[in-house]
């Protein structure tokens, strides 16, 4: 495996549930000092790249066959539904069965209903792209650019954007993915300027700075930012100037493994509609612990952040094992 991609999921994944407690906790909660909670809202304007970053990888590596995506995705998502209804059962919640039918398309996670389409829809193209040069790969990304974020995120048409939730964009940063795939990303040059990690690093703080000068100007005049969409333009090259300086480091520990491989169930357990509003209940009331001490709450929501991610990924080392304990049972059946 690519060590490399794999501190790339890890990260991104972070990142969402970070972002999921400044956007979706925060502001629904009611305890927290007024500065840390206005903190939390201001440092989420930096990182909503983060999940083109997760699809990104996806486009770089290339998804190659519906049917193993689709069967893979399938006994993921039903696994978690299924553990999910079982909690659920005892704590007396009611649960949407019709998502244990149908985990593909009736699922509660947004991301893994688009990304579930995404993984019909890709090995396709990639056939169809297969054999294409590097002036039509050229045109077709302009095309899905102009479609993606000038129609949907700056002209708002309402067929086409939806703040990044959709296909569209989820194909865009695909084909982003998988056009870089094509190039030898330690060996990038312009001309005769070869470009090293250092230039993609400032290269992301210099278009987070013109993102919040320009944040700053359209709020003066009164217009609205919508600095939180996937496809807004600054989001777009945010995530590539973050993938391809990520890609450049030196990485050598291998048990990040053990992390990158469960960081979707991350998502799956902390979005999860009844799993997120425990988390977002609980969460708050920790808070009055800390009697606004700014310091404390913000290291406390690192923590909070980092032990959610601990042990999700343990949950799904143990989900893990029972699959795989099944099937080795199912084997031993057809033997005998």
């Amino acid at each position: 495996k690519n060590l490399n991609i794999e501190l790339i999921r890890i990260i991104a994944m972070w990142l969402i549930v970070f972002g999921h407690i400044g956007v979706g906790y925060i502001p629904l909660g009611i305890n927290g000092s007024p500065f840390f909670r206005d903190l939390m809202q201001r440092l989420c304007f930096f990182i909503p790249f983060h999940v083109n970053l997760f699809v990104l990888i996806s486009g770089f590596c290339g998804i190659k066959s519906i049917r193993g995506s689709i069967i893979k995705l399938w006994v993921l998502l039903f696994s978690y539904l299924l553990l999910i209804a079982i909690v659920d059962g005892f704590r007396g919640e009611e649960f949407d069965l019709w998502s244990l039918f149908l985990p593909l398309s009736h699922n509660p996670w947004w991301f893994m209903r688009i990304y579930c389409l995404l993984s019909i829809v890709a090995p396709v193209m990639d056939v169809l792209l297969r054999d294409i040069d590097e002036r039509t790969w050229r045109k077709l990304l302009i095309v899905c650019l102009i479609v993606d974020l000038y129609a949907g995120f700056i002209c708002q048409m309402q067929t086409v954007d939806y703040d990044g939730y959709n296909l569209i964009h989820f194909i865009t940063i695909y084909l982003t993915g998988r056009y870089l795939s094509r190039f030898d990303i330690k060996q990038l040059s312009i001309g005769k300027y070869a470009l090293s990690k250092n230039h993609f690093l400032v290269c992301f703080f210099v278009v987070v700075i013109i993102k919040l000068g320009v944040h700053l100007i359209l709020k003066y005049v009164g217009v609205e930012d919508r600095y939180m969409d996937y496809n807004n333009p600054f989001n777009y090259i945010l995530s590539v100037c973050a993938f391809l300086y990520l890609l450049n480091l030196d990485v050598r520990q291998k048990g990040i493994l053990f992390f990158s491989t469960s960081a979707v169930s991350v998502y799956l357990i902390t979005c999860h509609p009844s799993i997120e509003t425990f988390l977002m209940e609980e969460y708050d009331e920790l808070l009055i612990l800390f009697e606004g001490r700014i310091a404390l709450e913000i290291l406390f929501t690192l923590l909070f952040v980092s032990g959610l991610f601990i042990g999700c990924v343990i949950i799904d080392k143990v989900r893990l094992f029972v699959i795989r304990r099944l099937l080795l049972y199912s084997t031993l059946l057809k033997k005998l």
